[in-house]
């Protein structure tokens, strides 16, 4: 097999999986999409061999993406301020678009709660 047939191969198993992985969240044209556009950015690269895992990764990250941006106009992901952003207790961690969509219960700021210090 020639370099460049197994780099298309290796593009389209890629192809495939995501369109497994993201069923449901994103429409095969999505992923294909996605996948076309970050085939293309490396399309003029000289050494090949890792390209089918670049354009993967590319391809995750614009997936991820947008489905945040979805996430957040529908309201599940709240990337405004609150009240306990401003609590010196509480310390905002932001937290990757891939992480987000790894759990519903995530959103675009972790939060976590500081132990109180002590008085010593």
């Amino acid at each position: 097999m020639s370099p460049q047939s197994a780099e298309t191969e290796a593009i389209r198993r890629i192809t495939a999986h995501l369109k497994a992985v993201y069923d449901g969240r994103r429409t095969p044209g999505q992923v294909e999409a996605a996948m076309s556009a970050a085939e293309k950015h490396f399309e003029d690269s000289r050494i090949r061999d890792f390209v089918p895992v670049l354009v993967e990764r590319r391809a995750r990250s614009a997936l991820d993406a947008a489905i945040m941006a979805e996430a957040s106009d529908h309201g599940h992901v709240d990337r405004r301020s609150s009240d306990a952003s401003h609590d010196p207790n509480v310390t905002a961690l932001p937290v990757t678009p891939r992480a987000a969509t790894r759990s519903p219960a995530t959103g675009a700021v972790l939060r976590i709660a500081r132990p109180p210090a002590s008085g010593s």
